[in-house]
């Protein structure tokens, strides 16, 4: 097991949203997390604007997870969420869009007062990234006496992929 986890690193490439308060994306930092709360729904949003006068990065996420089932299955949680984020990095150069079904079910454990979730998530992802270099600048275009614009010689597309995640979860309620 151990060497399986070490090689997944050597197989695993990342990159999430920059947010700076991500615990507030609970769907997004453990999927079996989502539907794990009281009540039936739960709306969320959040917002990042790095560097406003630069322009640099902003990020925009909204979700909503509920908590299904609860009563006919005696306490234990079925969850089921969906987000949607946008990055956009510099003057619109870099977007990064993303789509998230997340789902996840929570066994009840314990009657008294001493109330234990054990719970297994599961999400899946659809993001698609775009580039836009037309509003880039680069170094050779201030040089005095070069005429090469490195956007034109390029057809730049953008390119979309899937990802997967699963996560666990124990919590103890007094």
């Amino acid at each position: 097991f151990l060497v399986l986890f070490a090689l997944q690193s050597v197989f695993a490439l990342a990159q999430d949203f920059h947010f700076s308060q991500y615990w507030a994306a609970l769907t997004k930092l453990n999927p079996a997390l989502t539907g794990l709360f009281d009540g039936q729904l739960r709306l969320g949003a959040i917002y990042r604007n790095q560097w406003i006068q630069q322009q640099a990065f902003a990020t925009y996420a909204v979700s909503a997870d509920a908590n299904l089932f609860s009563k006919p299955l005696n306490g234990d949680v079925f969850g089921f969420g969906l987000s949607f984020y946008q990055e956009i990095e510099g003057k619109n150069a870099f977007k990064n869009t993303g789509a998230n079904l997340s789902l996840a079910f929570n066994k009840k454990i314990g009657k008294r007062k001493l109330i234990h979730y054990l719970g297994l998530g599961f999400d899946f992802s659809y993001f698609q990234k775009q580039i836009n270099l037309q509003n880039a600048v680069y170094g050779n275009l201030f040089e005095s006496g070069a005429n090469f614009d490195p956007v034109e010689n390029y057809n730049y597309k953008s390119t979309s992929f899937a990802d997967f995640g699963l996560g666990a979860n124990y919590v103890l309620q007094i």
